[in-house]
């Protein structure tokens, strides 16, 4: 049936398009809001589904016009589509290795949901395997390309609120049945789910080295999954850290930064659209007082487009990637050091 369905959709053979087109690969709850992202782009767009769910891809790509359908068993014959430039992967942890390798093997760039990986060992053969085909791995940290995490970065690196002291964070919500809570295709819990959101930010605010100090997990008492996370550190620079992630409350996600002469928060911090970012403080350059409060306006594009038009260009000009698979590696390394410090509550 799939096969029939392909080739009703298929009544004209690929043509290279303008436009970078990218393979959506698993179509989850986030499917929708990629593809409607970049229909909004003059120069991406998705141009192809992977699925093994008839009804969900049938109906995708009715209604948003795509023409390409895959299934996941035949996924490699992307490689003679010139219509699919890279894949998008949104998937369950567990496979965005085995998908990114067949990728890069049929000659297509990658941009793979975080976290990265179940393991750092896929997350090195992931980086691996993108080399070795000279195809780019780029990891979805789409927060970096949010125009308001960027207005953040740019008050703290002018220096105008003094030494940084505090950072604070945090995300969470009651996670239901499904593979995020199924070991072997998740890898983590709440940490690789949204945790990780707190750790890519402050990585990309600061850009400096963080040390661990303390942590403290929460486990499923049966499936041993972590549910809940809070843990400790520092920046190399001596601002303290403070962070935690769940599965079994809701925390509204924010991003609060205490310095010397005020506080920066975002709230929400790392959601779809809708970041807020409200600073107070004393410009210690002209002493004065400092108020700033800015909310994303549904009119900026989203962060999900941004990060695929970032893409696009780095392919084509061959410029280097702001979240490459490496970016993605570290972050992993500093989860995995969290879980094997942390001591069960």
């Amino acid at each position: 049936m799939m096969q029939r369905l392909r080739d009703l959709f298929r009544s004209h053979p690929p043509e290279a398009s303008p436009d970078f087109g990218f393979a959506l690969v698993g179509l989850g709850h986030g499917a929708d809001k990629f593809i409607e992202a970049l229909q909004g782009s003059a120069s991406v767009r998705v141009s192809a589904l992977v699925s093994d769910h008839l009804p969900k891809a049938t109906s995708l790509a009715r209604k948003h016009g795509i023409t390409h359908l895959y299934t996941y068993a035949d996924f490699d014959s992307i490689c003679d589509n010139p219509a699919v430039d890279a894949v998008y992967l949104a998937l369950p942890n567990a496979l965005h290795r085995e998908f990114t390798e067949r990728a890069a093997a049929a000659g297509k760039h990658v941009l793979c949901e975080k976290p990265m990986a179940s393991t750092i060992a896929d997350c090195h053969a992931m980086i691996e395997a993108c080399q070795t085909a000279n195809k780019l791995l780029m990891i979805g940290y789409r927060c970096i390309y949010d125009p308001l995490h960027q207005k953040l970065r740019e008050i703290l690196h002018s220096g105008a609120l003094g030494a940084i002291t505090t950072i604070e964070s945090g995300f969470g919500f009651h996670a239901k049945p499904g593979w995020r809570l199924d070991p072997k295709l998740a890898g983590g819990g709440s940490l690789y789910d949204v945790g990780v959101y707190s750790i890519n930010t402050i990585f990309n605010l600061f850009a400096e080295d963080l040390s661990i100090t303390s942590a403290t997990i929460a486990r499923d008492p049966i499936s041993g999954m972590e549910m809940a996370s809070r843990w400790q550190g520092s920046l190399a620079s001596g601002a303290d850290i403070r962070c935690h992630s769940s599965y079994l409350e809701k925390i509204p996600d924010y991003l609060r930064i205490h310095a010397a002469q005020g506080t920066l928060e975002l709230r929400p911090a790392f959601a779809y659209q809708g970041a807020r970012l409200r600073v107070r403080y004393i410009d210690v350059h002209s002493g004065d007082s400092v108020k700033i409060d800015l909310q994303n306006p549904r009119i900026t594009p989203s962060s999900f487009r941004l990060e695929a038009e970032h893409l696009a260009q780095c392919v084509r000009t061959g410029t280097s990637l702001r979240t490459p698979g490496e970016l993605g590696l570290r972050d992993m390394e500093v989860i995995g050091q969290i879980y094997s410090l942390a001591e069960p509550t």
